[in-house]
């Protein structure tokens, strides 16, 4: 778990240009159940795994705003949102992948969206 969390940190720094994400404000810290998002699988002789970026629709909507450097969020569609869900998943299993050097040879397989 210490891969993922630090991979995750690392996408959330690099690709959506957040400050940190080792805290938040109480205020966001709202529990919603994740309805959507992307998934990827990693494989390996000692590694299977999926890992993903799942969210609600409007905390998909929010990230892909992120990724894709827009401003005004009502104007991304579904195949759009869909697409930067599946990218974040792949950005996501890749940091995995690369922190997981030990277990050998790790493949990052097609996202797919939930």
């Amino acid at each position: 778990m210490a891969h993922l969390f630090d991979a995750l940190c690392d996408l959330a720094e690099l690709a959506l240009g957040c400050q940190s994400c080792k805290s938040r404000p109480p205020e966001v810290t709202a529990l919603q159940l994740p309805r959507m998002g992307g998934l990827v699988y990693l494989s390996g002789d000692n590694v299977a795994m999926h890992v993903g970026v799942l969210s609600s629709d409007a905390g998909c909507r929010f990230l892909s705003g992120r990724l894709l450097g827009k401003e005004d969020l009502l104007d991304l569609s579904a195949p759009v949102i869909r697409g930067a869900m599946c990218e974040l998943a792949y950005l996501l299993g890749g940091g995995v992948r690369r922190r997981l050097y030990a277990a050998g040879a790790v493949t990052v397989g097609q996202p797919c969206f939930l």
